[in-house]
């Protein structure tokens, strides 16, 4: 077995620390780590023998440490328990990378569970280097639970890292409550902020400003008898009038919370406006403004281009088609005037509807009519039963619609 110091004893004193490697399937558990030998009260020569070196071990712990041949039974038996332990028991361990808790225990011949309970940690909990390792003492608060105002302290030896994981946050996170922070930058003695309960900075403002104003202006109504309910015509427009006003404006972080008028002064007087109000009943089938699904059923055909699905058929589609049973009822999608009932070619029997707002509805393929051109119809009033004639392929409701003359997806309106 072979010795091998860490550092060379100097001529004239011992080293201040000295520790021994040795080889762990020679030596029991309580002195696999290092040994950290007490510095000597006076400086003395360098030990030249195995009893200068280690005068505090037996004779045949010497002799194993030495490069003896006693059984590592037999120097268990001889080693007191204490040697490591009270030779370097200090009150903390700094933590440094590689460190457990179980290694640090074993270290200083200390419980583990005893290590445990005076930091208030368990087997699992997750330990950083630098931080200071309680080794004797009773067990304290959580250091979560200290900073009961939503900040931390940072002390000698902290990181992001570890008091992100002390709160149970992500990094991003921490960094985000307290902007301005350099990542690479943290100093003994900063308060960081590890609550949103608290912002990390409040700056409130108040301004006294002073601006002008819009002052809305009433309406007044007119009945009139020759307008429908609902419609109404402007005769006489109103004008806003103006007004200085002068107010505090909270500010809290950089954002409006309050605004407190202290003083108002008008400029000019609004003018009232002066409007007419039809009082005709609204005949039910007068358009709505929104359309409804001409029927129910399946789409089997949209707006747009296509192959088309049987001979005579539009490769370009300006409706979409609606399959069901045959005698299905079709609806007004909206109301409106009826400009044309009858036979329309490759549409087979269909209506049109004009809704007198610049949109027209067309409904083909039909089986039979119940309308006729000329006629009024309501919203959803039924108008015709679903079939299959003129170029068409199955029972189906060819529904179409045009804004200005000009065809447009109904899917956009439904």
């Amino acid at each position: 077995m072979t010795v091998q110091p860490t550092a060379k004893p100097r001529t004239a004193a011992l080293p201040r620390k000295l520790s021994v490697a040795v080889t762990t399937a020679a030596i029991p558990a309580v002195m696999m780590s290092s040994l950290a030998l007490a510095e000597p009260a006076q400086a003395a020569p360098a030990p030249s023998s195995s009893k200068a070196l280690f005068p505090q071990l037996p004779l045949q712990a010497k002799k194993q440490l030495t490069g003896g041949l006693i059984p590592a039974s037999q120097l268990a038996a001889q080693v007191p328990a204490t040697v490591a332990a009270e030779s370097a028991a200090p009150a903390t361990h700094r933590i440094v990378p590689g460190d457990t808790v179980s290694s640090i225990a074993a270290r200083y011949g200390l419980d583990l569970n005893e290590v445990l309970r005076i930091n208030n940690l368990t087997p699992t909990s997750i330990i950083f280097a630098g931080k200071e390792l309680k080794l004797t003492g009773t067990a304290s608060a959580p250091a979560a639970e200290a900073p009961a105002k939503g900040t931390y302290t940072v002390e000698a030896g902290d990181s992001y890292y570890y008091i992100a994981e002390l709160y149970e946050m992500t990094l991003d996170q921490l960094m985000d409550m307290n902007p301005g922070y350099d990542i690479d930058l943290l100093r003994v003695g900063d308060v960081l902020t590890i609550s949103n309960a608290v912002p990390y900075l409040t700056v409130v403002n108040v301004e006294r400003q002073r601006y002008v104003i819009d002052v809305p202006f009433e309406v007044e109504y007119e009945d009139d008898n020759s307008m429908y309910q609902g419609d109404y015509d402007v005769l006489s427009p109103g004008q806003y009038g103006k007004a200085d006003v002068t107010a505090n404006v909270t500010y809290i972080n950089g954002e409006e919370t309050d605004r407190e008028t202290v003083a108002s002064v008008l400029l000019v007087d609004p003018i009232t406006e002066l409007q007419a109000r039809g009082t005709i009943p609204r005949p039910s089938w007068f358009p709505t403004g929104s359309f409804r699904w001409p029927c129910y059923g399946t789409l089997t055909s949209y707006f747009g281009n296509r192959r088309a699905p049987t001979k005579g058929a539009s490769t370009n589609h300006g409706a979409i088609d609606i399959a069901n049973s045959y005698g299905t009822p079709i609806y007004a999608s909206d109301g409106g005037t009826v400009i044309a009932s009858g036979w329309q070619g490759g549409l087979g029997y269909a209506v049109t509807i004009d809704h007198g707002n610049g949109f027209q509805t067309i409904y083909g393929h039909n089986s039979s009519l119940l309308v006729k051109a000329g006629d009024h119809v309501y919203k959803g009033q039924q108008i015709a039963r679903m079939g299959s004639t003129g170029i068409s392929t199955g029972n189906h409701c060819h529904f179409a619609v045009k804004y200005y003359g000009t065809y447009v997806d109904p899917l956009n309106y439904l």
